[in-house]
């Protein structure tokens, strides 16, 4: 097992790599989905399909030709405010999160950005070569 970096709480340093990886993808998720603007769609979408598999991925592939041209045509973004996520369980290969990001969006259709808060439940799943990739997101209501 490699050893967690100095200098993270003592309750992270507990946990094992494993654990701190599958973290990690879910925490780079969540962040990663909730910032955006039209200047950085390509990467926006890249960076999404790069860190989801099965259905989870599918679903953005199928679904990023119209969301892409909905931001545009409404230039909407979106910045987090706030943050942060947190570990459930893994079993086996599967791990289980929960996070919530406070955000800010704006777009031409309404002239003061939005505050909103999303809550989700957030399934990571471990590649062969050691990567955690995001498998399923179930919104909670807030």
């Amino acid at each position: 097992m490699t050893e967690p970096p100095a200098g993270l709480a003592p309750e992270i340093s507990r946990i094992g790599s494993r654990h701190i990886a599958a973290l990690h993808a879910i925490h780079n998720y969540l962040n990663h989905i909730s910032t955006y603007d039209p200047q950085s769609l390509d990467s926006y979408f890249a960076g999404a399909a790069e860190s989801t598999t099965g259905a989870c991925r599918q679903q953005l592939l199928d679904t990023h030709n119209a969301t892409r041209e909905y931001l545009l045509a409404t230039n909407s973004s979106s910045q987090v405010i706030e943050f942060n996520c947190g570990l459930r369980a893994i079993t086996g290969t599967t791990a289980l999160g929960v996070g919530y990001v406070k955000k800010s969006t704006a777009n031409d259709l309404t002239p003061d950005p939005a505050v909103s808060l999303f809550a989700s439940v957030v399934t990571a799943e471990e590649q062969p070569d050691g990567r955690w990739l995001i498998s399923d997101v179930k919104h909670i209501s807030t």
